[in-house]
């Protein structure tokens, strides 16, 4: 492997330091938080991406510069996958993580990674590959096939379905994660734009795609989201010491009147465990208990009691329903 210093490196390794640190932080700090692993592993697909793209433009030989382009393939396929199932887990759907079925969304970048490594077989994906010394650095030219198009739209399309999800938090107002997503639609947009201008031939820098040098700032504004509004505290360090061993049921619900969790107490007491209940409406998870479910939604009621009768015994079970109120004041949600 042969390669060349060149100055526009360093820019590289300070945006990979960043996402690296951050994603050590998480690991260490915060591994058993909610969204703290998709959140490590979107910091280590965009440090592969930064680190990869680095010694790519230092290379001056194709082989060398066709191995590191193809090493940050990796991150190009599987970064919208991470960072949309760390927009889901932040936006009240962390019950879709749950169910393994998410994984599904990474079959199509695997498969184009594998393409990816065949490529001088078939060409599928990129083709007519050779080295354009033309520039102020060499870079490999090429023309895209039809697999790449394909990689671009299903990579965009799971961006915009975490744009969506962002969204649609930030502007529900007073709901729980509002502050969160904020954090994360402004790292996201620093990321998805610029790779969105580099692939329509409208970035301003030619021959250039500067999405890695974003990964820095990008960083930085994750790590606010983590220190100023506690991205990785929505749930309390004390829950699983203290609610999940609580012989009495809790529920607590968003202002859309969404169930963002239970302890295995109340899970018990309507047959549903957490990750069936989660985000779902209350009077729809709880459609066979109508007391219950007229209560969760009604917020002029504080007390009420409801009935489950069964072959066994029948039982009456008393709720008191509280507002959920964060430190300004606002009210974020309910707590049965």
């Amino acid at each position: 492997m042969n390669f060349r210093y060149n100055s526009y490196i360093w820019i590289l390794i300070a945006s990979s330091a960043v996402t690296l640190s951050l994603g050590m932080y998480a690991l260490l700090r915060r591994n058993n938080s909610r969204g703290a692993k998709s959140f490590i592993l979107s910091m280590l697909v965009l440090t592969i991406w930064s680190l990869g793209n680095a010694l790519e433009m230092s290379a001056i030989d194709f082989s060398t510069k066709l191995f590191w382009a193809n090493i940050q393939y990796f991150a190009y396929c599987y970064s919208p996958v991470t960072l949309t199932i760390l927009c889901m887990q932040f936006t009240g759907y962390d019950a879709w993580v749950r169910n393994r079925k998410v994984l599904w969304i990474a079959v199509i970048p695997t498969v184009i990674i594998l393409l990816v490594w065949t490529d001088l077989i078939h060409g599928l994906i990129r083709y007519d590959m050779h080295m354009d010394y033309s520039g102020s650095f060499p870079v490999i030219a090429k023309k895209y096939g039809p697999f790449f198009y394909i990689h671009a739209v299903y990579s965009h399309m799971l961006n915009i379905a975490a744009w969506v999800l962002l969204i649609r938090a930030i502007f529900f107002k007073n709901t729980i994660y509002r502050n969160q997503a904020v954090a994360l639609f402004i790292g996201l947009n620093l990321i998805v734009i610029p790779n969105l201008l580099y692939i329509s031939g409208l970035s301003p820098i030619k021959r250039m795609d500067i999405t890695p040098v974003c990964f820095g700032p990008a960083g930085f504004i994750a790590a606010w989201g983590i220190f100023r509004y506690k991205l990785f505290d929505l749930v309390p360090l004390a829950r699983e010491t203290v609610i999940e061993t609580m012989d009495a049921g809790v529920m607590v619900l968003d202002l859309q009147d969404r169930i963002m969790d239970i302890n295995p107490a109340f899970g018990k007491i309507i047959g549903l465990n957490a990750s069936q209940a989660s985000a779902g409406r209350a009077d729809e998870v709880l459609g066979k208990l109508p007391e219950l479910a007229r209560a969760c939604v009604d917020r002029n009621v504080t007390h009420t009691e409801f009935t489950i009768v069964t072959a066994e015994a029948s039982k009456i079970y008393e709720v008191f329903l509280s507002p959920l109120i964060d430190k300004k004041d606002i009210l974020v949600g309910s707590l049965e």
